[in-house]
């Protein structure tokens, strides 16, 4: 072989080499995402690659540090779409992409998504044998007082009855009503305006604390420095002489609360009489009925205390 043969074939190899390394080379599209105000990175972020006539190709999320990557591409042109919830989604155009590159993208917050996220996440903290539970707008804005807010709130194994403004457990154990860690009475629940409640931590099992009560409920609210509220809360009934009013003053002077409530609690029902049959079994014997009949009566109960309280706190 010649030395012109032997060059063509020389370079006729080098070039079939370097067209087979240029055909096989991996181009990848990696980086990281980031907030934009704070350069921190954002996790669990996707990341989608579309071709540029919106083809979806690939996806995936960021990690721990923000970080995403697609491997294997071919040289084309693609739209890197990130999204993530709380922040404005972001594209970027990728045109003739020859080689692997790093992008980096930094993500807005979409601060009305984001407020929204927030209060949900955060209207219950569940602890061992605790639940703290924070009022939202909403049931703040639907509620009078405190027992229609505690009423709105739903908290599983409490029975509320906001026409008796009674507050019981359902396993028919002893509920401890607090304001501030101190405890109270429904009377001076039914005093607290919403908006003064900042939360409420309910316990399902006291324990020997508060002796083996069945469950506590403590309003933690923010009282005023000043000024003072005057209120009614009339439940009457309009075909029989029943009913359960509330009269309630407060008034408030740096870091003491001077309160006075009026309950006055009655009831009149002119037909009072019951009547049943009882059927009792016994071996070898035939059944034998028991029937009780009432003569019936009048009925009337009435109850009006007056409560004055003076609190001081710190």
């Amino acid at each position: 072989m010649d030395f012109n043969k032997a060059r063509l074939l020389y370079l006729i190899v080098f070039f079939l080499y370097s067209g087979l390394s240029v055909s096989g080379q991996s181009i990848h599209v990696s980086g990281r995402v980031l907030q934009q105000n704070t350069q921190t990175p954002v996790e669990f972020a996707n990341v989608v690659l579309f071709k540029q006539d919106s083809v979806f190709l690939k996806g995936t999320t960021t990690d721990t540090i923000g970080r995403f990557e697609f491997e294997n591409l071919p040289t084309d042109n693609y739209v890197l779409s990130v999204s993530c919830l709380g922040f404005e989604t972001k594209r970027i155009l990728i045109q003739n992409l020859t080689e692997s590159a790093q992008i980096d993208v930094y993500l807005n917050e979409n601060v009305l998504l984001l407020g929204e996220v927030v209060i949900s996440a955060s209207s219950t903290i569940n602890k061992i044998n605790q639940r703290i539970v924070f009022p939202t707008k909403l049931q703040i804005s639907h509620s009078a007082n405190g027992m229609q807010l505690l009423n709105t709130m739903m908290l599983p194994g409490l029975n509320i009855n906001p026409m008796l403004n009674t507050i019981s457990s359902s396993d028919g154990g002893k509920v401890i009503l607090q304001i501030n860690g101190v405890n109270t009475t429904p009377e001076e629940i039914q005093t607290l305006q919403p908006r003064q409640i900042k939360r409420i931590e309910y316990s399902d099992y006291a324990g020997i604390r508060y002796g083996h009560a069945s469950k506590v409920i403590n309003y933690v609210v923010v009282r005023d420095d000043k000024g003072g509220v005057v209120g009614v809360d009339l439940m009457n009934s309009l075909n029989i002489l029943a009913g359960g009013d509330v009269f309630f003053a407060k008034f408030n002077k740096g870091k003491s609360e001077y309160a006075l409530n009026y309950t006055a609690t009655f009831q009149r029902i002119n037909t009072n009489n019951r009547n049943r049959t009882g059927s009792y079994q016994f071996e070898n014997s035939s059944p034998i009925l028991r029937e009780e009949i009432s003569a019936g009566g009048d009925y009337s109960y009435q109850m009006q205390p007056v409560g004055g309280i003076n609190l001081v706190h710190t």
